[in-house]
């Protein structure tokens, strides 16, 4: 549920007449400012009793229709329209190429809403859904691919309601973003899926937007389940190698295209495409290059912070831990309740102390295996489980619970036992196999070989 200048100003409206269903429906679309009435020409009472008539007209008349492209989904077509068709007074699907039992799967579906045609794939998701589109003839068009599923039961009537109240606000081009999640994952992408006919079209090889000079984006509550983004459906179509391949012609053309940038793969292990990445989302966010991740420095556009986030992860994944650091310290000082910066920030100084723990730690393997333990007891006449009780502290700060474990079970010296009193009861708990306990106890304390 969202709430928005409309919301609000219902609420806290006194009228006769009963707002209750605009009400519940602008609650379902993320608003924010758009379309946002001053009411310089309306009192808000004139404003909202010509709303609702307006309303409820294109309620009475607006026509909805779904489109859907497939090739070889035998197996998920069927279900994939029928659990759709009661959303729409029409729905177009273009086949574009299946060799298995698609076609006949949908042939099998018994409505007069539903209209098949065929195309065949062209490397250009801008191009098939702008085609698509064309053979749609309601006033409002929604895409669901063959490959998603509602992720929860819906009202029957919510695509209807909705365009209605959009159209109800505004006259001019409008995206209408669904919310799209993977599988087994409760985060979830923005992808743009509805749009009212004639009004503007898709760009974009891949990862498809749509285009207008004076368009209006604006997310709605309404989630799919990307099936597709499953190893099985990934491997099947390729889809990580095609997906690239376009992304890489898109960037090509233009360097500042946001929507490829948010979708590059993340470049592990290939410094000079790393690098590209990160120089190019700098050119994106930067008013100026050369000043850096300065606080005045950046340009706050609309996927300013899934961008930067995915900067962030990818300094993460490729060690660089001081840069991450230094980076979300600077988008805490503009945005301090974001909690993903303040998350990373503290887990980049975490594994900072942690490289340094680390080292450490190593260089005490190597000086001890150099002491002759006869010479060291009778200088110290101490035992060397005191030794090893400072080693499990050493391995319990780290997190390396198991080697942890074998080397206390070595500890037979009681003054040493009670230097490591409180990691032992938590040590207590771990459970370990015979054969990891000699490959342990043989080589704990053994130098590395360089």
């Amino acid at each position: 549920m969202y709430k928005n200048w409309l919301t609000e100003d219902i609420e806290s409206m006194e009228s006769s007449i009963n707002y209750s269903e605009i009400l519940e429906i602008a609650k379902k679309i993320d608003l924010k400012n758009a379309f946002k009435e001053n009411y310089e020409t309306l009192s808000k009472r004139e404003y909202f009793e010509k709303l609702n008539l307006r309303y409820q007209d294109f309620i009475a008349n607006s026509t909805i229709g779904i489109a859907m492209l497939v090739k070889n989904q035998e197996n998920r077509i069927y279900p994939a329209i029928s659990n759709l068709l009661d959303l729409c007074d029409e729905f177009v699907v273009v086949d574009t190429g299946s060799t298995d039992k698609t076609v006949e799967q949908i042939n099998k579906i018994e409505s007069d809403k539903l209209q098949l045609f065929s195309k065949e794939w062209v490397e250009d998701f801008s191009l098939m859904r702008n085609f698509a589109s064309s053979k749609v003839t309601t006033d409002w068009i929604f895409f669901v691919d063959s490959d998603e599923v509602l992720f929860e039961t819906i009202d029957k009537n919510i695509l209807r309601n909705i365009a209605a109240l959009l159209a109800s606000l505004s006259n001019e081009s409008i995206a209408i973003q669904f919310k799209i999640k993977r599988p087994n994952q409760n985060s979830f992408t923005l992808a743009e899926r509805g749009l009212r006919k004639g009004t503007t079209h898709y760009v974009n090889k891949i990862h498809e937007e749509l285009y207008d000079a004076k368009i209006t984006k604006v997310r709605i509550d309404f989630l799919l389940e990307n099936q597709g983004a499953l190893i099985e459906e990934m491997e099947k179509f390729n889809k990580l190698e095609r997906y690239t391949k376009l992304v890489n012609e898109e960037l090509e053309k233009t360097t500042g295209n946001i929507k490829m940038l948010l979708n590059f793969p993340f470049p592990q292990g290939d410094a000079i495409e790393c690098e590209r990445y990160f120089k190019l989302v700098d050119c994106v966010i930067l008013k100026k290059e050369k000043q850096g991740w300065k606080k005045h420095n950046f340009q706050l556009t609309d996927d300013f912070h899934t961008l930067t986030q995915k900067y962030i992860m990818l300094l993460l994944s490729l060690g660089r831990i001081n840069e991450l650091i230094d980076k979300t310290a600077v988008l805490l000082r503009l945005f301090p309740d974001n909690y993903f910066m303040l998350s990373m920030n503290n887990l980049g100084r975490i594994l900072k102390q942690h490289q340094k723990q680390q080292k450490q730690f190593e260089l005490f393997l190597e000086q001890y295996s150099e002491i002759n333990n006869e010479t060291s007891f009778e200088t110290t006449l101490m035992s060397k489980d005191y030794a090893s009780a400072i080693a499990v502290k050493y391995l319990f700060s780290l997190g390396d619970y198991k080697n942890a474990v074998h080397l206390s079970l070595d500890i037979t010296d009681q003054e040493a036992l009670q230097l490591i009193q409180t990691e032992s009861k938590f040590l207590k708990i771990i459970d370990l196999s015979d054969e990891e306990l000699c490959k342990v106890r043989e080589g704990i304390f053994q130098k590395k070989s360089s």
